[in-house]
C-alpha cells in the first residue's frame, strides 16, 4: 500500500487534525456514492502512520475506518489494519455496507 495508489483510486489527502488522529503524518478519504443522484454511501478515512523500530528504515503503515448507518438509523464504526492493495480495501468497506443492509450516509 502505498499514498499514491490511495491518490490514484480517487482518494484525497486532507490536513492532519491532532484532534482526529495525532500520530498520523497523512490522512486521506474517499466518499462513495451510488445512483443518478449520487446518494452519499459512506466515506472510507485511512491514516498513513511512519514506524521505526531501532536498526530499521522507516516504514508507512495504513489504518482504514469507515462509519456507517445500519437500517435502523444507528451508526457503527468499522476499522481495518491489513489489507494488500485499495482494490481490497475498497471491497471490504463495500461488503460491509451491503451485508449489514446499511443505509446512505444522507441523500
Amino acid at each position: 500500500m502505498t499514498r499514491e495508489a490511495l491518490i490514484n483510486h480517487g482518494y484525497r489527502q486532507f490536513p492532519v487534525n491532532e484532534f482526529l488522529n495525532p500520530h498520523a503524518v497523512a490522512n486521506y478519504q474517499l466518499l462513495v456514492q451510488h445512483g443518478t443522484e449520487r446518494n452519499k454511501l459512506y466515506f472510507i478515512t485511512v491514516f498513513e502512520y511512519k514506524r521505526h523500530l531501532d536498526g530499521e528504515p522507516v516504514v508507512a503503515t495504513f489504518q482504514a475506518e469507515c462509519q456507517f448507518t445500519n437500517e435502523n438509523g444507528g451508526t457503527f464504526n468499522v476499522s481495518l489494519f491489513d489489507w494488500d492493495t485499495v482494490k481490497e480495501l475498497n471491497a471490504f468497506f463495500a461488503n460491509v455496507y451491503h451485508n449489514m443492509n446499511c443505509r446512505p450516509y444522507s441523500n
